[in-house]
């Protein structure tokens, strides 16, 4: 399972990161709204977690788009206030997580979507990985390495060294 974090303060990314992929989660990280639109059409990720307050505009333009895909969204922001809540739960995110958060409810509250929608976390989230020579293919995060340099490859050129 794929996770699209939408995130513009790199500090945060990054102990995401580390910790969803400690879980065995996918994780892919956009810091402007652009580039999350390309990742949402590209990568088609399971769940994405979605700050309101981007560079290049707000994270609620990115949550109908998710939705429509079929991807659960928990808003992950530092807007607190009552009105950004409800009309964040009103544009159909599954969660509303406010900023500064405990990194262990954020991981239960992934998994408890999950459940709800009938995935098991789990399970799913068990990279399958596919090694040959110093070829190394992460099926789940999408990734390649060579050795221990990654390359990047779009998504088409992914789809082809999988097959």
């Amino acid at each position: 399972m794929i996770i699209l974090l939408v995130e513009d303060d790199e500090a945060i990314a990054r102990g995401l990161e580390y910790s969803l992929q400690q879980e065995g989660f996918g994780f892919l990280h956009c810091s402007t709204l652009a580039a999350a639109r390309h990742a949402l059409a590209n990568e088609r990720p399971a769940l994405v977690l979605l700050d309101i307050g981007l560079p290049d505009g707000s994270g609620y333009e990115l949550c109908s788009a998710a939705k429509a895909q079929g991807a659960s969204v928990i808003f992950l922001t530092a807007c607190d206030d009552e009105g950004n809540v409800v009309m964040g739960l009103d544009m159909g995110a599954d969660d509303y997580i406010t900023k500064p958060f405990n990194i262990l409810e954020v991981k239960a509250r992934i998994k408890a979507i999950m459940r709800r929608a009938g995935k098991n976390a789990t399970q799913e989230t068990k990279a399958k990985v596919v090694e040959v020579g110093e070829l190394r293919l992460d099926c789940e995060g999408r990734r390649v390495f060579i050795g221990t340099r990654e390359i990047n490859l779009t998504a088409k050129e992914f789809d082809v060294l999988e097959l």
